[in-house]
Order: structure tokens, then sequence, then C-alpha cells
């Protein structure tokens, strides 16, 4: 990554670096990496805003857990003498010189004899001391430097359109493209009890039909229906509420349509407790129980789950990639990580065998919180790079507009994205995500939907 990558990361996060502290980042073993958690630790609660005017070589120690290398105790060192050879010529300075006397030798017939020669004046060249004034405005002209760059750098993050460069035209591949299912706008209620009921309504019968195709569950009994002649119980019910007894046993207190059960799951049995502890209310699930004495009460002898219903193989071409939870605009989000995805994605990066792969890819599926979304949780905004939605989506754009024009993208909501989050959620409006409406391959979709994919549906 060159010297103005590096500035323009930090300038997006709002850190200018002293130049000691960029010195440390671009010697680091690996810069792209470092500067990464630099970032992220810089923008912790720990450091204010003021924090990060201008970080100091000491404080990206201090945050590393780094001890300062034998080259910066050289530095100091040379720093310390210098000051030392200041603090010297100052005294110097301030303190009279003395005269100094020269010792008189008596005179010998010898050196009567001897022609005196001409005293040569060798006054001892001193080094001229390092002006503590040089090295302050040699700090402040690298200092001015740095900052020029990160200043450039910020300017180019406020005036940089959204700009592809691959998504620039539409592709001439053929899609066998159909959405089946979307709830986008078929999904409003009035908000009223007669609405969940008839929610729960709904998705009871909708499990019952897959449930009622089980070899175990095809003449299901209903819970009104129980009388003294049954002993063997089979039943498809909602889990109304998960209960231990005083030995630790599993009591669930299920319901259908027609009236309520309680059902024991012994701890004797590890295989089935085991089941009945994943359990969770509003399930709807098969179960094979003897009754008691008591209609009301059974024992637990198996659960049986929905699953995924088998569906024939089909011959395939192409390739699919699902992905979800980039979390763009989070300050964990992996930047580098994705781009290297991307450069994957467009034959660009991998060994040969990885990018023969990436040739077959079609269609991208990204099944949820593209973006980190604003106010998903309580202090949010303190783990967030980009704080205003529509920019987060903008960046998503940014993104995905570098990704091959002819794969196409299909994205869904999750509970980050600027849609509601209850299911089924109506896709991305495009009111937040206009940047990404403008993409040529971009499909939006509900959660959950159903697409069908070059004859293959997916949910």
């Amino acid at each position: 990554m060159s010297t103005n990558k590096i500035l323009l990361k930090f300038a997006k996060k709002g850190i200018n670096l002293s130049p000691e502290a960029y010195n440390k980042v671009i010697n680091a073993e690996n810069p792209i990496d470092f500067a990464s958690s630099l970032i992220v630790k810089l923008k912790s609660d720990k450091f204010t805003s003021k924090d990060l005017v201008s970080v100091s070589g000491e404080i990206v120690d201090e945050i590393t857990g780094n001890p300062k290398t034998e080259k910066d105790n050289q530095e100091t060192l040379i720093e310390n003498k210098e000051t030392e050879t200041e603090e010297k010529t100052q005294e110097t300075k301030k303190t009279p010189e003395k005269p100094v006397e020269t010792p008189i030798k008596p005179k010998t017939q010898e050196t009567k004899n001897i022609p005196e020669k001409p005293v040569e004046n060798k006054t001892p060249q001193v080094e001229k001391p390092v002006s503590m004034d040089n090295l302050k405005k040699e700090s402040d002209v690298k200092q001015k430097h740095v900052n020029e760059a990160i200043l450039e750098a910020s300017e180019t993050v406020k005036d940089e359109k959204i700009q592809f460069k691959r998504n620039l035209e539409k592709s001439n591949v053929e899609y066998d493209f159909e959405i089946i299912q979307d709830t986008s706008k078929k999904s409003y209620t009035s908000g009223e009890l007669e609405n969940l009921i008839s929610y729960f309504k709904s998705r009871y019968e909708k499990l019952y039909n897959i449930l009622s195709k089980r070899p175990e569950l095809r003449k299901p009994i209903k819970v009104a229906d129980i009388d003294d002649s049954q002993d063997s119980l089979s039943m498809i019910l909602m889990v109304k509420e998960i209960r231990s007894s005083k030995n630790g046993h599993k009591i669930v207190d299920f319901e259908d349509d027609t009236g309520s059960i309680s059902v024991l799951f012994s701890n004797n049995n590890d295989e089935l407790f085991a089941e009945a502890e994943k359990l969770v209310r509003d399930e709807v699930i098969g179960v094979i129980a003897n009754k008691s004495d008591d209609n009301n009460f059974a024992f637990g002898q198996q659960i049986i789950n929905p699953g995924v219903l088998r569906v024939p193989e089909k011959e395939m071409d192409f390739g699919i990639v699902f992905l979800s939870d980039v979390h763009i605009g989070s300050l964990t989000f992996l930047e580098d990580a994705f781009t290297r995805f991307i450069d994957w994605i467009n034959c660009d990066y991998g060994t040969e065998e990885q990018r023969r792969v990436a040739e077959d890819v079609k269609y991208l599926v990204i099944g949820g919180d593209i973006v980190d979304g604003i106010g998903v949780y309580p202090n949010q905004e303190k783990e967030l790079a980009i704080k205003d939605i529509t920019e987060q989506y903008n960046e998503a754009a940014r993104f995905l507009g570098n990704v091959r024009s002819d794969i196409k993208i299909i994205i869904a909501p999750g509970n980050h994205d600027a849609s509601r989050v209850a299911e089924p959620q109506p896709a991305v409006p495009e009111e937040y995500a206009k940047a990404l409406y403008e993409l040529d391959n971009v499909e939006f979709i509900s959660n959950p939907g159903v697409v069908s994919l070059d004859g293959i549906n997916v949910l």
C-alpha cells in the first residue's frame, strides 16, 4: 500500500499522525494490517477527538504494547546528548572566561643554542552544538509535510464522487433470473392483536403441512381428540412454555389450534433430553409421546423437526457466491479482506485454481447486513467509522461498483439494514440506498424472499 493510501486510510477516520507515529506505521512488518488495527484502537472510548489531532509515537507504542526499539533508544540517546551539549554551551556562555596562565621555563644553555620555533596556535576544534531551535524547526517541517499530505487525503475523501471501475455499462450476459416471492409491498398490517393471531395461525398451518409429510406424522392427532383408548400419541404442536421439574426433567407445554398438553422429557434419555434442551418458544415440531393416565400429560419419546424438503439435483454450469454481514461503516469492517474478495471475484487475485472458480461466478447473493446501520443497539455510534446511513450505503456502492458487471448481485436486508427489524422485512428502500440502486447489476429483495437463479430456487 502506497504512502498516500495509508494516509487516506487514517484521514477517512479523522486521525492525524505525527511524523514519528507515521514512521512507526510504514515501518511495521505489515503496514496495512497494522494501520487497520491501530485505527480500531484509536477510535475506541479511550481516546477523544482531541487526542486524534496529532497522534504521537508514544501513543502508538502505548496502545500496541510495543517497547521502544533499539533504533528508538539510539535516537533518544542522540537527543539527550544534543540537549546536554546545548546546556553546556549555554553554561559556557554564562561563565566568564579565566586567563590561562602559561608556566615560564628557565632558560638553559641548550635552549640558547637552539633557535626557537614559532609556536603554532593549535586551538582545539569544538563541534558546533546542535541548536534546539534548529531541531524544533526540522520537526515542525516534517509535521507540516505530514499534515499537508493528510489534508490532501482528507479533501480527496470529501470531494470523491462515487465512481465504479467496472460497473460502467450493462452486461451482455443473459440471466435466467426471476423473483418468485417478495413480501416488500405485501407485508403491511395495522399492528393489532388480530394480526399477530393470524400470523401465528398461518405459520402453524404451513409447518403442519410440512411435518405431516413425514412417515411418523402421517396421521397426527389433535389435542382435543385424545381419548382413553390411545396410548401412543403422534402430534404436531407449537411450543408454549418450557420449564424444569424438581428432579431436573424438562417439561414443555405445547398447544395446537384445539387445545394444550404438557409433555415430560426425562433426563434419563440423554439424546432426547438434549433435543428438548434446544426447543424455543413458538417453535412448531412433531412429538411422539406415551399418554399418561391424565389426558393432559404425556411422556415424550421422540422430537421431529420440520427439516428441509429434498429437491432434485440440477446440473449447474455456473457458480453462486453467498455472502452476509459485511457491516460496512463499522470500525471493525474488514476493509482489506473485502477488497481482496472483490479482487478475487474479478479474477485478479488468488491462485490459478481460485481464479478459475471465480470465472464461473454468475450470481452474488448478500443475505443481510451489507452495512452496520445506525442506532441498532445502545452506544453503537462509538463503534462507527461512518455515522450516516446513506453514506454507509454510498460506501457499499463504491465497493460493489467494482465487482465485474457480468455478475448479478442480489441484496436482502438484515437487522442492521435500513429496513424494519420484524420479519418479513421489506427490501432496503431506495431512499437510503440510491447509490446501490443505480448499479445496473443489483437486485433488491425482501427477507425472507425466494429467487430463481437459472432455474434453481434460492431462499
